[in-house]
């Protein structure tokens, strides 16, 4: 049970992870005007 748990937990973490990461570069490139 615990160890669902923390998978659960830790595959939410690295999808937000990955999904801030991915508006943080998008961001950057419209700020610099580049595609």
């Amino acid at each position: 049970m615990e160890l669902g748990v923390l998978l659960v937990l830790a595959a939410a973490a690295g999808a937000l992870g990955w999904f801030w990461l991915d508006g943080v570069g998008s961001g950057e490139r419209l700020m610099k005007g580049r595609p």
